[in-house]
């Protein structure tokens, strides 16, 4: 049985694709340039599979809408700044 031979075909990244070149260029120092490009479009397979089947799938029902009151940490005390009178006239001259 003959081996079957694969067709290479030119990756060309323009202008507009930076943002594929800035994630790539760093991992040119580890990885051959082809398995970052095949890696990239495996992931790119999988991320297309999942949102079909999320598509198809109803959407989980949100929870009710809850007031969050964040609570301060421990020994964290909260001062208001105060304004002595001096300042308040140096800015009020300065306008």
């Amino acid at each position: 049985m003959k081996p079957r031979l694969r067709k290479r075909n030119a990756l060309y990244l323009g202008a507009k694709d930076q943002d594929i070149v800035k994630y790539i260029e760093p991992l040119l120092d580890r990885y051959d340039f082809s398995s970052i490009v095949r890696e990239l479009m495996r992931d790119g397979i999988k991320y297309r599979q999942g949102v079909t089947e999320q598509v198809i799938a109803p959407p989980a029902p949100s929870p009710p809408n809850r007031e969050i009151v964040q609570q301060p940490k421990e020994g964290v005390v909260y001062e208001q700044p105060k304004a002595n009178d001096d300042d308040l006239l140096s800015k009020l001259e300065d306008i």
